[in-house]
């Protein structure tokens, strides 16, 4: 029975991630990996960024086309 349950429910997920990875997120191409979101429904955000879109640096960074280490 395991077997049988497992190909039903992989397929569903494969499909969400899919669905998930085709959501664009309008993430700052400047501060973020991409400008879709992750698998999550989140912006991956380069380091030294942070911020719901990836627009704000965190302490220690400014901002230059994306955060810069100061």
């Amino acid at each position: 029975v395991p077997n049988n349950i497992g190909p039903v429910i992989r397929p569903n997920v494969s499909s969400l991630g899919v669905a998930n990875r085709k959501e664009e997120c309008n993430c700052n191409p400047s501060g973020s990996v991409s400008d879709r979101c992750n698998g999550t429904g989140y912006c991956i955000c380069k380091e030294g960024t942070t911020g719901p879109k990836c627009q704000e640096c965190l302490p220690g960074y400014l901002w230059e086309n994306g955060c810069k280490c100061k």
